[in-house]
């Protein structure tokens, strides 16, 4: 994983629930069939929409299913789900992908607006 790479619940997941944090011996069978289920989920998205970006968070949590006592499971106490979910309100059934196109037509506006704002106000943007 690089520097720049945003860290995401299931890569929480598989440092804590993994043994010497290796990443592939789970350290029980509840945690094995999790990270099982959580793979086939991202792989049926990823079939079914291969034009898509994943909504890693969403997926997670939709994987978890219930939290109990506010936690989303696998994450301990750092996971309270506002915490890690931008918007503790949003539905579960949400989808947890995003088509690219859209999100490639949303770059070239905001290129577009700071080209204009660069040549008619002189000022650079830095996103």
């Amino acid at each position: 994983m690089d520097e720049d790479d945003e860290v995401t619940p299931n890569d929480i997941f598989l440092h804590v629930h993994t043994k010497d944090h290796d990443g592939v011996t789970f350290i029980d069978n509840r945690s094995a069939r999790f990270h099982a289920e959580l793979v086939r989920r991202r792989e049926e998205h990823t079939q079914a929409r291969p034009d898509w970006l994943i909504d890693e968070k969403q997926l997670y949590y939709d994987a978890t299913g219930e939290c109990s006592k506010g936690r989303v499971y696998g994450l301990g106490s750092l996971a309270k789900r506002k915490r890690i979910y931008e918007d503790p309100d949003a539905s579960t059934s949400r989808e947890p992908m995003v088509r690219r196109s859209e999100l490639d037509a949303v770059v070239q506006r905001l290129a577009q607006f700071e080209a204009f704002v660069q040549s008619h106000l002189g000022m650079r943007m830095d996103f």
